[in-house]
């Protein structure tokens, strides 16, 4: 298994039921990752990479995503692949059982000032990956977690995370992942009316994939450093992948 998707998958021991789950999710991620870091370690991009290398980004970074939410919402993940592998799936029509970026990663609804308040709903809008409920429940004690934990390993990366204030981490996610999505998509659909070739180069693809290593690791790092994650790594092998994620593309 690749450093970044071993990352973002964890652990999982034999007997766990989300085993057969994660290892699909690794194999699928493995296969783009090694892709991606190909391309980026090589002095220069192939014309199908420049072409395609966007859309490879974005299922690079929707599949990591999933993962991490099976991570934390294993139920939400077992239902959608015991769907899948039903009768009733058809693959023609726009299934609402998927995971979607507006719903599972994001909430949909934006949140008010009191996310406790007494007129809140029961929805499922507490369960978005990124969302402001996770970032008060789960992702601020983790985060705060990783601050209070030494390490050996030295990383630009590390170091730019842990600037990040603790009631920012959720804001910071929400908008550098978001804002990369935004930008795949666009270049993955025919939203442009101008030559593709001056807004997605070479240039522009080397960034994508190194900002969606950086998300992505960064965001499965503090993952392992929290208790309601599943499949969780050691923290030294959780710094150590992290790092050699890192110099992939440095």
């Amino acid at each position: 298994m690749t450093h970044l998707t071993r990352l973002i998958a964890g652990n999982t021991p034999d007997k766990d039921p989300m085993k057969s789950l994660i290892e699909t999710l690794s194999v699928n991620m493995a296969e783009l990752e090694e892709t991606l870091v190909e391309s980026i370690r090589s002095t220069q991009m192939t014309p199908q990479m420049i072409l395609y290398g966007a859309y490879t980004c974005r299922t690079f970074l929707e599949s990591a995503m999933t993962s991490l939410l099976a991570r934390i919402d294993p139920l939400r993940i077992l239902f959608l692949q015991a769907h899948q592998n039903s009768t009733e799936y058809d693959k023609s029509q726009r299934n609402k059982s998927a995971v979607q970026w507006k719903g599972d990663i994001f909430s949909k609804e934006k949140a008010g000032e009191n996310l406790w308040s007494v007129d809140l709903e029961k929805n499922t809008a507490w369960r978005a990956l990124l969302g402001n409920w996770q970032q008060k429940m789960i992702l601020e004690p983790s985060f705060q977690q990783l601050n209070d934990t030494n390490t050996t390993i030295s990383s630009d990366w590390l170091a730019n995370l842990k600037r990040i204030s603790l009631d920012g981490i959720g804001n910071h996610f929400r908008g550098s992942a978001d804002s990369l999505y935004s930008e795949l998509s666009k270049a993955v659909h025919a939203e442009y009316v101008i030559p593709r070739r001056t807004v997605v180069d070479e240039m522009t693809i080397r960034d994508y994939i190194s900002r969606t290593f950086q998300i992505t690791a960064q965001i499965s790092l503090i993952s392992h450093f929290s208790p309601v994650f599943h499949c969780c790594l050691p923290h030294e092998e959780a710094f150590l992948l992290f790092k050699q994620t890192e110099e992939y593309i440095n």
